[in-house]
C-alpha cells in the first residue's frame, strides 16, 4: 500500500486507480501484478527512472481490473540466517512444519511495527472515536523523520493542523494526508478529515482489529485443545469458495447469506472426517456464523476486555461496518526445495526454503 500511495502521488491520481490481488510485506523483495486504470504504459515505465526501489514492467492490456482475492496463493523463497541449531534438529523442525503446519497467525504485515499498533487505531474507529484515532495516527515516534516528528509534535501540543503541515516536507504519506484533511474545512468534522486517508489504509486499521481478536482466539484454542478437532467447529462447506475479497459485499448484495453458506458446523459424528487444518475461526463481524462450542465465548470475552461488543461491527457508517470472514486455524504449506548452508569450517550458516501457501481466508472481511 505504501508503494501504491507513492505512485499515486507521483501521477497525481487517486490510489483507487490502482488495484491488486493482495498486499505484500514491505520488508521483503516482492513482485506482483497490479492493474492501472487509464494510465498509459509510457507513464508507468517512467516510474523506473523516478524510484530506486520500485520497478515496473511486463505491461499488457486487460479488459478487467484485478480485485482483492484474485490469486491462487503466494510463493515464498525464505532464508533463515544465524542459526544456532544443528542440522538434525533443524531437519526435524522442517519435517514437523511439512506434516503439521503452523498456526495461521496474522503478523507484522497486518499490525505494523510502530509503537502504536494499527489494531489500536482500528479499535478507536470501531468505537467512532475519531479524535482518538487521529491522535494515535499522529503520535510522535522516535523513529520518525525529523520533519514528520516536528509536525506530529505541533499537532500533539496545539492541534494546529495548518502549522503542522507547514513543517512537513513530504505530504503524500498517511500523516500528511490526514493533516491536509484537518487543515481544510474539516477541523470540526473529524470523520471527514479521516476520509482524506486512502480507503485501503482505513480498511487496514479496521481489519487489523479483527485480526488482533482472531490471533487471541487462535492462541487460546491451541492452548486449551491443541490440534484436536471439536464438535461444533467450523469447516468450509462444499459450496465454499475462497475469495479473500473485501469488495464482495458490493457485488453479491447479500453478504450475510453468503457468509452462512460457505461454512458448516460439524457434528460429533463428523469429527473423524476432518483434520485440524480444515478448521476455520471467524474474524469478528456482524454476519458471521460462530462455532457451536466454547470458542464463541472467547470472542465475547476478548471483545469485552476492550470495551467492545458486536454492535461495534454493525455501524450505521457503511465504511466502518464489518461483516466478518473466516480464516484457517492451521495451514500446512507445500514445501519446495530446501537447503542447509554449512560453512566449510563446520558451523551452520543458513537455511533456505521455497514455500507455497494457498489463500488463507474465506470471504474477507
Amino acid at each position: 500500500m505504501d508503494t501504491i500511495n507513492c505512485i499515486s502521488s507521483y501521477f497525481r491520481v487517486q490510489p483507487k486507480v490502482f488495484s491488486y490481488a493482495g498486499s505484500k510485506d514491505k520488508r521483503g523483495k516482492t513482485s506482483q501484478l497490479v492493474s492501472a486504470y487509464k494510465i498509459k504504459p509510457e507513464r508507468l515505465l517512467s516510474i523506473n527512472k523516478e524510484f530506486n526501489n520500485i520497478k515496473v514492467g511486463n505491461i499488457i492490456y486487460k479488459n478487467e481490473q484485478l480485485k482483492l482475492g484474485d490469486l491462487w496463493g503466494n510463493h515464498f523463497a525464505i532464508v533463515l540466517r544465524q542459526l544456532d541449531g544443528d542440522p538434525e534438529t533443524i531437519g526435524k523442525a522442517i519435517d514437523s512444519l511439512s506434516a503439521k503446519g503452523f498456526i495461521n497467525y496474522y503478523g507484522m504485515q497486518r499490525f505494523g511495527t510502530q509503537c502504536i499498533p494499527t489494531h489500536s487505531i482500528g479499535r478507536m474507529l470501531l468505537h467512532s472515536n475519531w479524535a482518538g484515532a487521529i491522535d494515535l495516527i499522529l503520535t510522535p515516534r522516535q523513529e520518525d523523520p525529523e520533519d514528520l516528528l516536528a509536525a506530529k509534535q505541533i499537532w500533539t501540543q496545539s492541534k494546529d493542523a495548518k502549522l503542522a503541515l507547514q513543517n512537513l516536507k513530504r505530504k503524500f504519506g498517511i500523516e500528511g494526508k490526514l493533516l491536509s484533511g484537518l487543515a481544510s474545512t474539516h477541523e470540526k468534522d473529524l470523520y471527514n478529515a479521516l476520509g482524506a486517508i486512502p480507503r485501503n489504509m482505513r480498511l487496514m486499521y479496521l481489519h487489523s482489529y479483527q485480526s488482533y481478536i482472531w490471533n487471541k482466539v487462535a492462541s487460546k484454542r491451541i492452548k486449551e485443545y491443541g490440534l484436536k478437532v471439536l464438535k461444533g467447529d467450523l469447516v468450509s462447506s462444499e459450496a465454499g469458495v475462497i475469495v479473500d475479497n473485501s469488495e464482495v459485499e458490493k457485488e453479491e448484495g447479500n453478504r450475510k447469506a453468503m457468509l452462512s453458506s460457505i461454512v458448516k458446523v460439524i457434528s460429533e459424528d463428523e469429527i473423524d472426517k476432518y483434520d485440524i487444518s480444515d478448521v476455520l475461526l471467524p474474524l469478528p463481524g456482524h454476519s458471521i456464523v460462530f462455532p457451536d462450542n466454547e470458542t464463541k465465548d472467547w470472542y465475547d470475552e476478548f471483545l469485552k476486555e476492550d470495551g467492545m461488543n458486536w454492535s461495534n461491527f454493525d455501524s450505521k457508517i457503511k465504511a466502518n461496518s464489518l461483516s466478518g470472514a473466516y480464516r484457517k486455524l492451521i495451514v500446512v504449506p507445500k514445501m519446495g526445495t530446501t537447503e542447509l548452508i554449512i560453512d566449510k569450517s563446520g558451523p551452520l550458516k543458513a537455511f533456505e526454503a521455497g514455500i507455497s501457501i494457498a489463500p488463507l481466508c474465506l470471504c474477507n472481511y
